[in-house]
């Protein structure tokens, strides 16, 4: 479980998520929107491991099967997709001085509704070239394990609730901060996107190479 809080902490604070929580905490019904949003995210995740642990719930995932090998394959395409994103990343971040541009599909979640939350959280977590190759990474280790089908579904419950723990940190600020929690969530907000690519680029290139480097070496050993 311990090689997996890695993989669940790249995810926690991967930048996007964050700033889209934030931005729906100053929306109408924003703990609605909030709560929507993270159960979104979180059933993403769920239903991805689920259908990964039924799907392989008669393989012998034991070194050097069939099985295994195909995970250490599919775990280095995914290292090196994310180099690659690594790579992209570095190139977009923005000049000195210069302020990036808001993405046009985050601006119309000045007033969402629960279900567009929920909708959003559950598309950031399935549909993201940049969260998806660590969790699917994870996924690999965790039936890589051959826990057993239950055992495997209590870790990756435990995966995706680490993985998710990060959303709860801005909305306990919002319930318990205050007013001056409005205006230290708008700065963080503001510090996310403006640094967003950089923070990616560091992620994916850490991960990406840890990816490959542990996934060769199973492969050639």
């Amino acid at each position: 479980m311990a090689d997996l809080i890695p993989a669940a902490t790249a995810i926690a604070i991967s930048p996007i998520p964050i700033a889209v929580l934030v931005m729906m905490l100053f929306s109408k019904n924003a703990l609605r929107n909030a709560a929507a949003f993270i159960l979104g995210w979180l059933l993403a995740m769920l239903v991805a491991g689920g259908i990964a642990t039924f799907l392989a719930r008669d393989m012998d995932f034991s070194a050097y099967s069939q099985a295994s090998r195909m995970i250490l394959v599919i775990k280095l395409i995914l290292g090196g997709v994310l180099l690659v994103a690594a790579c992209r990343q570095w190139s977009r971040r923005p000049k000195p001085g210069e302020e990036p541009p808001t993405p046009k599909w985050m601006k119309a979640l000045d007033s969402p509704k629960a279900l567009n939350a929920f909708v959003i959280g559950l598309g950031l977590m399935t549909v993201n070239v940049k969260n998806m190759p660590i969790f699917v990474s994870g996924i690999g280790d965790i039936l890589q394990a051959n826990l057993g089908t239950a055992d495997t579904l209590v870790v990756v419950l435990v995966f995706s609730l680490i993985a998710s723990s990060s959303l709860g940190v801005p909305v306990a600020f919002y319930i318990f901060g205050g007013e001056k929690a409005k205006v230290g969530l708008d700065s963080a907000k503001a510090w996310v996107l403006h640094n967003n690519s950089a923070i990616l680029a560091v992620l994916f290139l850490i991960f990406g190479l840890k990816i490959v480097g542990t996934s060769l070496a199973a492969l050639l050993g």
